[in-house]
Formats: C-alpha cells, sequence, structure tokens
C-alpha cells in the first residue's frame, strides 16, 4: 500500500484494510500521530516520514515480526521498540532523533544501518560490533558523533561500505586513546575490513595517521578528506582524494596515495615538494583530474624517475588525464621535471579522448616565459627546462614530455609577466590539437605566433585575447630562424576571433589568410586604439590588387572604441559578407570607407553605428531589405536618417533608436546630392510606409523639429511603442515642413496598435501632430508627458475605451505643464506620482 508525497499528517488507515499488506510506503507525508500498534504479521517493507516531534510509540512495531526493512525519516525513535523485530535486515534512520542505540544488539540479521544527519547522536554503542552481518553503515552528516569505540569497525569483517562523510566523525586516534582519555577508533581498523569496497571519511590532521599505514587495497569507491576541508556527505561515485590547508610530508601523501585514483585536489598544503613522487607514477594511469592551488612549496607536480625510460609503462602515464589546473604556485618548479637526452616522442599515437577538451589553467604570479628552452621565474631560477608536448604539441626545447593527452586541447593563460609563449626554435613545435585560444591579462606579450607555428593550427576555432596591453602582432612578421616559409598560414576552422583591450594592435592577421577563413562566424574587436588594419599586407602577399574575398560564414561583425583610421583591409580589398546579420560599428571615423569594403550585406538585421563624428548621411545606393534594427548614437554631424528610396526596401523595419546626433534635422530626406535641399516634401511620401516597425525611439536631437509627415501616420500600422525625449527644437510627433504644399489628410488618423506613447522633456512641443484634427489609439496602455510646457495637444479616452489626441486646441491644453501619466488600469496620475 502506498501513499507517498500526500503531505498527511493523519494516520491514513482507519480500518484494517492494511493488516494484509506486505509493504506500506507513507514517505513524503509529516504524519504527526501514529496509532499505538499494529497488526501487519505480513508487512516485510515499512516507509515512514514523521513530523520533526513526534515520538514512535514503545509498542508500534510488536505486530510486525516480520519486518525486513525499515525506513523512517523525521521523529524521533526508541531502538528499544524494535527489540522483537529481529528479522529486520535494513534500518535507514533519516535526520531521526534516536536513543536506546544499545538495542541494536538484537538485530543480528541487519545488514544496512544508516544514520544520515541524526545530529541526536554522540557516540555510538560498541553493541553494534556484534552485528556480524553488516554490510554497510552510513553516520554521514551526524555532526555530533564524536566517539566510536576502539575495534568496532574491527570487528565487522564482512563491511562492504563504510561513509562518514558530511562533517560526521573525525576523532581518528592513532594508539587507541583519544584526548579525553576515552577509548576511539583507529585508521588500523580499516585493514581488517578485507570486503571493504566503498569508504568515505575526513581526517582532521597528520597526526591521526599510523606511522606504516595503508588503505585498503580492495577499495573501488572512496572520498577521503584530508584537512580543514568540508565537503557535503555525497556517495562516492569515483576514487577522490582532497588535501586542504595542512601540512604533510611526502611520506605521509604516500600513505593516502591510493591506487584506481582519478581525482585529486591539493589546496593550501605547505612542505609539499613533489606532489606525485616517481614511485607512485604506477598509479597515475587511472588519473583524470588534479587540482593545485596555493601550495608555496610545491616544485614538481609529477616526478618521472630516471629508470625504465621509454618503457610501454611511461607510454600510459597520465593517459586519462582531462583537466590540470594549477593556481597560484608562486615559486613552482617543475610540472614534469628535465629528462636527460634526446627528444621523447612518445604521443604521436592517435588518442581517444577525441571528445575532450583538455583545459590548461597555468597562473604563477612571477612566471616571465612560458618556453624559454626552459621557463623562467623571477630572479632568474628554471623552473621548467624543455618543452611540453600536449597530445601533438611541442612548446620549446626537446628534452621532456607529457604523453598522449585528448586531442582536442584548450590553453588559457593569465600571467601578467609573460612575455612570450614559446621563445627559440618553433620548426619543431606542432599545435595540430589546439581547438581554443585564450589570453587573457598578458600584460607584456608582443605577439602571439611565428610566421611557421601559425601554419600548425588546423583544428583551431577561437582566438580569445583580452587585456594585453602591449600586443602588437597575433603573428609576427619575422620568424627569427632563417627558414624559408614555404606557404601564407591558414586557420581552416577558425569560427570566433575575440579582441578586447589591445591598445597597441596595428593588426589582426595577414590578408593572404583570408581565403581560408571560411568558417569564420563572429570577429569582435573591443578597444585596440592603435588599429590600422584587420587584414594587413605584407611584403610577397598574391592579393595585393583589386583583391574580393569571401567569408560566407560571417554572421556579426563589432567593431567598438577602435582605431578611427582603421579599415577591414587594404585599401583595394573588398570582402563580401553574404551572411552578415548583425553590424556594429563605434567611433569609425572613415566609415564611408569602410562600407565600400563590406560588399553583399543583402541579409543584414542589425545595424548600429555609434560615435561618428564625421558622418552627414549613412549610405547611398544600399539595399538593406532584411534589416530589422537600427540604432544611431552619437553621430554629431548625421542630417538626415534615410532617403525615398532607401525605404522602399526597409519593408522589414522593426526597431529604430536615433541618440544623440545633434544636427539631425529630418529622419527621411529626398534623394538628392545637394546638401541644401535635402528636406523631404511631404507630398513625396504620401505613399511610403515602415509596414513592420514595432518600436521608436528618438532622443537628443535638439535640431530635430518632426519625426515624419502626418501623411505617414497611416504607414505605421504595427507601431507599439513610441518615445520621444530631449529634443528642444521639437514641435510635432508628426509635422508638414512649411513649404510643402498643403497635403489632405484624413480628419482622424490611427495608430492601431501603439501601445505606450512618451513625451518628456519637448520645451518646444505645441501638437502631437500637424493638421489633424484628431488621433486615436485603440490599444494604448501607458500613456506619459513630462515637461512640455507648451504642448496644445488634449489627450482623453473615448467612450470606447480609446485615447484620443486632439491637435487642434485655441490654447495651452489644461495642466500641458504638469507631469502626467496615465494607464489603462489605473486612469491619471499627476505630479510624478507614476502610475506606470
Amino acid at each position: 500500500m502506498v501513499k507517498a508525497g500526500m503531505g498527511l499528517k493523519e494516520w491514513p488507515f482507519h480500518d484494517k484494510s492494511f493488516e494484509g499488506c506486505t509493504t506500506i510506503s507513507l514517505m513524503g507525508n509529516k504524519l504527526a500521530e501514529l496509532p499505538e500498534g499494529l497488526v501487519c504479521p505480513q508487512l516485510k517493507v515499512l516507509l515512514l516520514e514523521l513530523d520533526d516531534g513526534m515520538n514512535v510509540p514503545e509498542r508500534f512495531f510488536e505486530g510486525m515480526k516480520e519486518i525486513e526493512v525499515l525506513s523512517l525519516k523525521g521523529g524521533c525513535l526508541s531502538l528499544h521498540s524494535l527489540e522483537l523485530s529481529t528479522k529486520l535486515q535494513s534500518l535507514v534512520l533519516i535526520r531521526c532523533g534516536c536513543k536506546d542505540l544499545i538495542w541494536l544488539r538484537k538485530l543480528q540479521r541487519l545488514k544496512i544501518l544508516v544514520f544520515i544527519r541524526c545530529l541526536s547522536i554522540e557516540e555510538l554503542p560498541d553493541e553494534i560490533g556484534e552485528l556480524k552481518e553488516l554490510r554497510l553503515l552510513d553516520v554521514t552528516g551526524c555532526q555530533r558523533l564524536r566517539r566510536i569505540p576502539v575495534n568496532l569497525i574491527g570487528r565487522l569483517k564482512k563491511l562492504e561500505e563504510l561513509l562518514i562523510g558530511g562533517r560526521s566523525f573525525d576523532g581518528w586516534d592513532v594508539d587507541g586513546c583519544d584526548s579525553t582519555g576515552g577509548m576511539n577508533a583507529s585508521l588500523t581498523e580499516l585493514n581488517s575490513l578485507s570486503q571493504l569496497a566503498v569508504l568515505s571519511l575526513r581526517i582532521p590532521k597528520v597526526e591521526c595517521i599510523p606511522r606504516d599505514f595503508v588503505f585498503p587495497v580492495s577499495l573501488r569507491k572512496y572520498g577521503i578528506i584530508l584537512g580543514n576541508w568540508f565537503e557535503a556527505g555525497r556517495y562516492p561515485t569515483s576514487t577522490r582524494l582532497i588535501l586542504g590547508g595542512t601540512s604533510l610530508n611526502a611520506k605521509t601523501f604516500e600513505q593516502l596515495f591510493l591506487h584506481k585514483l582519478e581525482f585529486v585536489q591539493v589546496r593550501g598544503c605547505g612542505d609539499v615538494f613533489t606532489l606525485f613522487p616517481a614511485r607512485l607514477r604506477q598509479g597515475l594511469k587511472n588519473l583524470k583530474e588534479v587540482i593545485v592551488d596555493s601550495c608555496k612549496s610545491l616544485e614538481e607536480v609529477f616526478e618521472l624517475g630516471e629508470a625504465d625510460e621509454g618503457s610501454s609503462e611511461e607510454k600510459e602515464l597520465l593517459s586519462s588525464l582531462t583537466a590540470l589546473r594549477l593556481l597560484g604556485l608562486p615559486c613552482w618548479g617543475f610540472l614534469l621535471p628535465m629528462r636527460n637526452g634526446g627528444v621523447h616522442d612518445h604521443c604521436s599515437k592517435e588518442t581517444k579522448h577525441t571528445n575532450t577538451i583538455f583545459n590548461v589553467k597555468i597562473q604563477p604570479s612571477s612566471v616571465k616565459a612560458a618556453v624559454d628552452g626552459g621557463v623562467k621565474a623571477a630572479g632568474g631560477k628554471q623552473l621548467v627546462a624543455g618543452g611540453w608536448r600536449l597530445g601533438g604539441w611541442w612548446l620549446g626545447g626537446d628534452s621532456w614530455w607529457l604523453p598522449s593527452l585528448p586531442s582536442r586541447l584548450s590553453l588559457i593563460f593569465n600571467i601578467p609577466e609573460l612575455k612570450c609563449i614559446w621563445k627559440g626554435p618553433t620548426r619543431h613545435v606542432s599545435l595540430q590539437n589546439l581547438v581554443h585560444l585564450k589570453l587573457t591579462y598578458l600584460d607584456k606579450l608582443t605577439f602571439i605566433f611565428t610566421p611557421s607555428l601559425a601554419q600548425s593550427l588546423p583544428k583551431l576555432e577561437t582566438l580569445d585575447i583580452r587585456y594585453c596591453g602591449e600586443l602588437k602582432h597575433i603573428i609576427r612578421e619575422e620568424d627569427g630562424e632563417r627558414e624559408i616559409i614555404p606557404k601564407s598560414p591558414a586557420f581552416p576552422k577558425l569560427k570566433n576571433i575575440f579582441i578586447e583591450v589591445c591598445g597597441k594592435l596595428e593588426y589582426v592577421l595577414p590578408v593572404s589568410m583570408s581565403p581560408s577563413l571560411l568558417n569564420l562566424e563572429e570577429m569582435r574587436i573591443y578597444n585596440a586604439d592603435n588599429l590600422k588594419q584587420i587584414f594587413y599586407s605584407v611584403e610577397g602577399d598574391a592579393l595585393t590588387r583589386d583583391a574580393i574575398i569571401k567569408f560566407p560564414k560571417i554572421r556579426r561583425l563589432s567593431l567598438s572604441n577602435c582605431s578611427p583610421i582603421a579599415f577591414f583591409g587594404p585599401k583595394n580589398f573588398a570582402a563580401q559578407l553574404p551572411s552578415l546579420q548583425i553590424l556594429k560599428n563605434d567611433g569609425h571615423k572613415e566609415l564611408g570607407n569602410l562600407f565600400a569594403q563590406l560588399q553583399g550585406l543583402t541579409n543584414l538585421e542589425t545595424l548600429r553605428l555609434e560615435s561618428l563624428p564625421d558622418m552627414r548621411c549613412l549610405w547611398k545606393g544600399l539595399v538593406l531589405s532584411k534589416l530589422t534594427t537600427l540604432e544611431v548614437v552619437k553621430c554629431k554631424r548625421l542630417t538626415h536618417v534615410f532617403t525615398c528610396s532607401m525605404i522602399v526596401s526597409l519593408v522589414q523595419l522593426k526597431v529604430l533608436k536615433i541618440v544623440s546626433c545633434e544636427e539631425l534635422e529630418q529622419i527621411i530626406a529626398r534623394d538628392n546630392d545637394d546638401e541644401n535641399d535635402q528636406i523631404l516634401l511631404g507630398d513625396h511620401l504620401r505613399s511610403l510606409c515602415f509596414p513592420d516597425l514595432c518600436e521608436i525611439e528618438i532622443r537628443e536631437c535638439n535640431k530635430l523639429e518632426s519625426l515624419f509627415p502626418v501623411a505617414m501616420a497611416s504607414g505605421l500600422p504595427k507601431l507599439q511603442t513610441l518615445r520621444v525625449s530631449e529634443a528642444s527644437q521639437l514641435l510635432g510627433v508628426f509635422g508638414q515642413d512649411d513649404r510643402a504644399s498643403p497635403v489632405n489628410v484624413e480628419k482622424e488618423m490611427v495608430l492601431p496598435n501603439l501601445n505606450e506613447l512618451s513625451l518628456e522633456q519637448l520645451s518646444s512641443i505645441v501638437y502631437f501632430s500637424f493638421g489633424c484634427c484628431d488621433f486615436l489609439f485603440p490599444r494604448l496602455e501607458k500613456l506619459k508627458f513630462h515637461q512640455c510646457p507648451k504642448l496644445t495637444t488634449k489627450f482623453a479616452t473615448t467612450p470606447d475605451g480609446s485615447m484620443s489626441a486632439q491637435s487642434e486646441v485655441p490654447e495651452v491644453a489644461e495642466d500641458s505643464s504638469i507631469n502626467r501619466e496615465w494607464t489603462r488600469n489605473k486612469g491619471w496620475k499627476e505630479d510624478g506620482d507614476s502610475c506606470l
């Protein structure tokens, strides 16, 4: 019978219908009462969840003599009440107040005994050691447990799982006597458990580890913590060793080292010079992840030793390693020690880990060169002699190796003093498995690749460079190896280029590389003040005369706060971007030249132009039929945004935002090269419209007198949001030029989908629309006008609930100088008492 998860507070059975049950589950409830006793002669499984203060009656279990499994969550239980339940094999108590634990001796068939977060337990009774059939003992999260009697654990010969995690017992004693003179358990008792396969525990200090102690070789899964480190009591699913905030010598670490170890984390441990000494190398075959943080004495992570060099054993060393993180190691010596002799090329064979990204995070605060025939620290101490090869990647010299790592490799450097990533001959360096390269805060780095090295990056997908203040070139022009470079570098898999705050960067990539960038999808360059060209030509480039290069997959191009004279490429260079959807440009002085180089923008959807002080018009003759968003910000000399011929193609435009354009006089102008005759006559726009335009925001455009001629209002059927603010010369939202012939407009115009209308800080506005008696907004939900002292238009609701704007009012509308707001639900609010 199951009534789980019903939120019950009362015992749900009021008859004898349950007496024949073999299973009853009432988990997921909060029972606040139980019957004094149950007569269930066939019951074998009982699962209960009680209110925290509920006491289980003493005679509750007397009628359950066949019960084998009992799980109780919450409540309070005296183990005396189970003295007749001698067939019980599994007892699970979770957050339960327990007392009279000595009566456990009556449960000789017990195989599973679980106390999870039972805070009432301060010591385990010695009688638990009499449970000869016990397979699992779990005291996870019993935070007040301070004593486990000596030889209690050692007598449980059939124990397979021992779980003492989650801030539970940690009072291990070396000599069998605790600090109070009482007897307490010792780690040596674990060696009596020949069947122990799963173990979790915490050892608070090194002194708790007996001199000759080693963990049982029978262990298959474990989570062992040494020192001041706490984790939630989770069941071990792998083999984990965590060392935190303690001093331990090499001997102690060797005692803690277990075969089949997969995860090691070491944090804040002093007196550790070599983390994995050579004599432990047999145990490295299963190692998957190593994290070392703030270990000031550490000099070597892996010591290979001199014996058995080149053996098949060493080829498998670290073959499972997928993550290595070295953090806060200011004086570390060797990742792997130097070998004497020639190159140990054990990494040429293909690795099986083809879908794993290998992360190497190196953050020593005083490292000056990652490879300089050896890495050097402040003071000239040689840290890493030789070179690295990570899954086919060599850095620097030829004296040691890191074998067969996963083929997908990601490198992340964060070393403020680094001057070069590799120095010296790189003709033997291979980066053929490098997928993601991210370089951040390398304040003294001047270049990244040599030409020969740039040829060995067939799998590079992401190039991410940030805060490298001295970086001038991504690919250095001179190789320095007196070697003929047979072909131009190529990045055939490159998808993303991100460059941010590289103030001395002059060029990104040579133009000869552009034909190989067929998979490039996104390019973002921010705060590159000295950038001259993104793609640049060098001597010998074949693409220097009227070259047109296709970038078929670029979807996003963002240039922000770059040099005002930067070009996409050489002046005779043109780039076709048929897939470009987003183009953002901030601060480019020669916008016309940039647009001349960018061709085929037929799929452009978003265009943002900002801080272009010399731009008078956006473009001429450019067809952007798929443009949906246009943002123009801080273009001080811009006099108009659109021309008539452009509007015809902008049928998909949805968002129009114009901010801080001081010389803007008209949003739409005639197609005329004479700048003195650009103002559009109203009769030219009767048939023009933006059929999909949903949002308009105009702000800080102080020469603008109106947004559109009133004749265009009918061409905005989907307009939902209209915000206009801080335009000191604006006379009306919809206007008519004085030089135009009168336009016959309907007496009532409708914006059928307008939802929000906001007019703020418009000191000259007189009317909402010119020459129109009435404007209707049937779906308006929010209306706001603030600081519009000359406004004569009267806003009022109609009998059917629509908002109307009556423009032909002989004098300033009542209360027009007052800040007024209206919502459909709450009506009018005045003087700043916002209802929006």
